[in-house]
């Protein structure tokens, strides 16, 4: 079961957008069924992520999964972070290199994985076990300052052309990603 309920639109009002401008792009998704989020940063001091909360229950293990490309604007990251919500979750996160595959630091995930989608895009997932039983969880998709960083949720100034394109949500019991379970407005 896919715990998000808008899993192809990151522009629908269950993602909170912080510090970000999620827009429609005209970046056609892997399966030509829809089209890419574009999640831009905004000049801002302060962290860059887009998330949705749900509910989780203590104890047990959740996976977190996107599919994302590198952005088109002069700025674009190589590096994105996905996270675990603090209210849900021990702090955890893995960073994610969505030009080369590679994944850099980690710290409280379990299995860890970057797959090569083709034409430039991966679907990066994570795992964690949740340490309360809380409405208000979920994995962050966190934009990150073009380094792998060692840190969770990171502040930098972002920059206006700075973006990547994310499709195919998913949170959902389990240590890895099962294939992409599409919502629309429910779980």
């Amino acid at each position: 079961t896919n715990l998000y309920i808008n899993s192809q639109d990151l522009t629908a009002a269950s993602w909170t957008a912080s510090n970000v401008t999620a827009a429609t792009s005209t970046v056609v998704s892997p399966d030509g069924s829809s089209f890419f989020t574009r999640v831009t940063e905004n000049a801002t001091t302060n962290t860059h992520v887009i998330f949705t909360d749900v509910a989780t229950v203590s104890g047990t293990t959740y996976n977190g999964s996107f599919y994302v490309k590198k952005g088109t604007l002069a700025s674009a990251s190589d590096w994105v972070q996905l996270a675990f919500r603090g209210s849900g979750h021990p702090t955890a996160y893995c960073n994610f290199n969505i030009a080369t595959g590679a994944i850099g630091n980690s710290t409280g995930t379990v299995l860890n994985a970057i797959e090569d989608i083709g034409d430039g895009i991966f679907r990066i997932s994570a795992s964690s076990t949740a340490d309360a039983t809380t409405g208000a969880a979920g994995a962050y998709l966190i934009m990150l300052d073009n380094a792998d960083t060692a840190s969770f949720n990171p502040s930098y100034a972002g920059s206006t052309d700075s973006d990547i394109l994310v499709w195919g949500a998913q949170f959902e019991a389990g240590s890895s990603p099962s294939s992409l379970v599409v919502t629309n407005g429910a779980t």
